[in-house]
């Protein structure tokens, strides 16, 4: 209750905790909540003022930068707020403000881009290499296999011969690249 009564934010949305049981309230705590809820709607008179697209999106980012004279409003709108609440403003004039916009746009973008980049590289970790199955036989192995002159090179050396899925003994799986 006492928080509500500090921000002037009801517990939800238009519901406030105090509303519950008025009558079980110390009167100092009554009179808190009495107070911040004129506050409330003092400040949410102001900040109805604010067009639509100047609001932050979901998660928190602006969607635009303000223009100068969308600026000025927006200065007047947080004056106006920081008045009611009693908040000493660091960003008060037009300037200033556009400035904070256009920060936290490339702020934004800058995040998105290294989310990518992330989710790009785990994409890339976790997918599988594509492997062949190689069989290594000898000469002598190939040539009871396979018809004569089909093969590579005699006298002993080792073939490297693809033969697809099947599994034969010294089967290896080779990634390919």
């Amino acid at each position: 209750m006492r928080l509500e009564a500090l921000s002037s934010f009801a517990f939800q949305g238009d519901r406030w905790l105090t509303d519950l049981a008025p009558d079980l309230l110390p009167p100092d705590v009554a009179v808190a909540h009495a107070e911040a809820k004129v506050r409330a709607r003092r400040r949410q008179a102001a900040e109805a003022r604010i067009p639509a697209r100047l609001l932050y999106a979901k998660g928190g980012w602006p969607t635009c930068v303000p223009t100068s004279g969308e600026a000025a409003l927006l200065a007047n709108v947080r004056a106006e707020v920081s008045d009611i609440m009693g908040i000493a403003l660091t960003v008060r004039a037009p300037a200033q403000i556009i400035d904070r916009y256009a920060s936290l746009l490339a702020e934004k973008e800058r995040k998105e881009r290294e989310k990518a980049g992330r989710e790009a590289r785990r994409a890339a970790a976790t997918r599988r290499p594509r492997r062949a199955t190689v069989d290594i036989w000898s000469d002598e192995e190939r040539d009871q296999d396979e018809p004569a002159g089909e093969g590579g090179a005699s006298g002993g050396d080792a073939q490297f011969h693809h033969v697809g899925a099947d599994s034969y003994p010294g089967t290896m799986q080779l990634p390919l690249f």
